[in-house]
């Protein structure tokens, strides 16, 4: 039975040397695969059609020949125009250097139409490398037939490997029953199982996966061709999940697996700080003071320096509960130290939430949740931080009134307006949200074009159509009053507004997204609800988002609290759209938020940037033309505001 490793998450590869340590740690488990797929490799997706560099295949040949019980096999994306011939030119010498096998790897595609050309280059390979060929198609989660399956499964080689996630992308559980129902999906091909845990890659960026392998009920061996785990970039920390499931795989015990190796490594109280309350090593509700202890003291060595965040806050919260204990002493006598104390404390505590990672049970729980062709969402499973909160709930008071909820002071919040029966009709307010960090300073003549041009767009089909213009960073900040966000122009009529020039568009500085994004939804619902009150005419907003980079910069805003304000917003019908390049744009809007079908991803040239804006202003004109209830259906389909021919 395959089991083993396909490297295959979104985000930094493993180096050569990872990737060698974990074959000799299959090697000693029992596993016997290992799948170079890591998304990010520029030459397995990105760059496909370039032939591996030299030093690649040299590592290629390193890694087939370091365990003789070990097979590796090199993952490859074919670009939409590939041809079976530039595939096998591709391949060819990674096979002559002592792989083992290829995958083609077809998941996260936006094209679902493609499956012939798929099942034609998967025989073109076999029967030209005669080697192994494993495939994953861009239909790849799910228990129902589709029109996609049925096109590649009719004719495919009866020995090319189809890969599974099983019924979502992403599985708390995968059972028998449902690999046999999507082999039956596949005219009784068993699948081959891409479970994606321990990995942590884009919406689930915040966890720390050091759990083992579980949910996966043993008659789930007799219904698969193998099992292939996808780890975090995190290739250590990968490792318990990886001895977990290598036992299960070999009919073993999976969590005394993973007790005894993170017992010798040292690492158990951390990874139970890492736990959701329905892991199998969740610490319990209301742990011993001694185990709070253990964790304010823990040194978990061997683990990558990109654990430490999480190992920073485990003991900050740890420290966080103890206090709390104390301060919960009925013997500790009531006084204005202990007032001060208890206020101290829940401040130490509000910034403890804010810290981008999730411990202790803490939430939302994000889980992508995709079933093709019909839907792709996500799933959030509610699990409160309830060993923290619990404590926190009782000792944060004012005089003599217990708060019932966390601590928030009463200015923080702003009461939402009652809103009036809604018009079947209304306009969309837009709000551009535009990145003018120092990367784009290449652009800058190009952004003035792009942005001019779609201003006018939306001017010729609505001149009254009411557009704000936000750019970021506005100079390099050291306060939050100082803004982080410069307003170009605010509610003003497409029709009236004066071309923009370079002077308007100043790139420099990093990209705080977080804090500039949170800034202008708040301004924007501010004015929402300010229109509301007065009794304006409703609009319905639309935030359009452009960059060209990742966040690096923010202070005070992080990634969990605007994924939940514009989850909020998108529940009172506001509408979203991600433009961004030099990155996979879909990942980063999922992270905020942002449905896959609401973004593009664009070249980071002056072509790229144009088309992305036309292609987002004909989508927003055609968005703005509807009906409230067509454009609320709009919002909650498949693809969104972009059609499948935009991406």
């Amino acid at each position: 039975m395959i089991a083993g490793i396909i490297e295959g998450f979104y985000g930094p590869p493993w180096t050569h040397q990872e990737r060698l340590r974990n074959i000799d740690l299959l090697a000693e488990y029992g596993g016997n695969t290992y799948v170079w797929a890591a998304k990010l490799e520029p030459r397995h997706r990105q760059l496909w059609a370039e032939p591996f560099t030299e030093l690649e295949l040299a590592e290629f040949a390193e890694l087939s020949i370091r365990q003789k019980t070990v097979q590796v096999l090199i993952g490859l994306t074919p670009g939409a125009d590939a041809t079976s011939e530039q595939v096998i030119d591709k391949l060819q010498p990674a096979i002559d250097h002592g792989c083992h096998g290829v995958v083609l790897s077809f998941d996260d595609l936006p094209a679902l139409d493609a499956a012939t050309k798929h099942r034609e280059i998967a025989n073109a390979l076999i029967e030209n490398l005669k080697t192994q060929v494993w495939l994953v198609p861009t239909h790849y989660a799910g228990i129902t037939a589709s029109p996609y399956l049925e096109q590649l499964i009719d004719g495919l080689h009866p020995e090319v490997l189809v890969m599974w996630t099983g019924v979502h992308v992403v599985n708390d559980s995968i059972h028998a029953h449902e690999a046999r129902q999507r082999s039956q999906a596949c005219r009784g091909r068993k699948p081959l199982l891409w479970d994606n845990t321990p990995v942590n890659d884009a919406m689930m960026s915040e966890a720390l996966h050091l759990g083992p392998y579980a949910g996966r009920e043993a008659a789930l061996r007799s219904e698969i061709t193998g099992l292939l785990i996808n780890p975090m970039e995190f290739a250590t920390a990968s490792q318990p999940t990886l001895v977990s499931a290598l036992a299960w795989v070999n009919d073993g015990e999976p969590y005394s697996a993973w007790l005894n190796f993170v017992d010798q490594h040292g690492w158990t109280e951390f990874a139970r700080c890492t736990a959701f309350p329905d892991d199998p090593h969740w610490p319990g509700a209301r742990p011993t003071d001694d185990w709070w202890h253990a964790v304010v003291n823990i040194n978990p060595l061997g683990l990558e320096a990109g654990c430490e965040p999480w190992i920073d806050a485990a003991k900050q919260g740890a420290k966080l509960v103890l206090d709390a204990r104390r301060l919960l002493d009925p013997a500790l006598p009531r006084s204005q130290t202990t007032v001060l104390g208890k206020i101290t404390l829940a401040m130490r505590w509000r910034s403890w939430q804010r810290l981008p990672v999730l411990l202790y049970g803490g939430g939302p729980r994000l889980r992508p949740v995709i079933s093709l062709p019909q839907r792709v969402s996500l799933m959030m499973k509610s699990c409160v931080a309830s060993t923290l909160t619990n404590f926190f709930l009782k000792i944060l008071w004012f005089g003599s009134t217990f708060c019932t909820g966390p601590f928030v002071h009463p200015r923080m919040t702003a009461k939402k307006p009652s809103v009036p029966p809604q018009p079947e009709t209304a306009p969309v307010r837009i709000w551009v949200l535009l990145d003018s960090s120092g990367s784009m300073e290449s652009l800058q003549l190009n952004v003035v074009e792009s942005l001019n041009a779609f201003v006018a767009e939306q001017a010729a089909t609505d001149p009254a159509t009411a557009i704000s213009i936000h750019t970021f960073p506005s100079v390099p900040y050291a306060r939050k009053a100082a803004g982080v966000i410069t307003v170009l122009v605010d509610d003003v009529a497409a029709g009236s507004l004066v071309s923009f020039t370079p002077d308007d568009y100043s790139p420099n500085g990093n990209t705080p997204l977080y804090d500039s994004l949170g800034e202008l939804l708040r301004r924007a619902e501010t004015d929402n609800n300010k229109r509301i009150c007065q009794g304006l005419p409703c609009q319905d907003p639309l935030v359009v988002i452009i960059t060209d980079g990742q966040e690096n910069a923010s202070r005070w805003h992080h990634r969990k609290s605007v994924f939940e304000h514009i989850q909020r917003l998108q529940a009172d019908g506001w509408a979203f759209i991600f433009l961004g390049s030099n990155q996979e744009a879909w990942t980063e809007a999922a992270k905020i938020g942002i449905p896959r079908g609401d973004s593009l991803t664009f070249e980071p040239s002056p072509t790229g940037l144009r088309d992305a804006l036309s292609t987002a202003s004909k989508s927003v004109s055609a968005y703005r033309s509807m009906t409230r209830p067509l454009r609320s259906e709009k919002r909650n389909s498949m693809m969104h505001i972009f059609e499948p021919s935009d991406r």
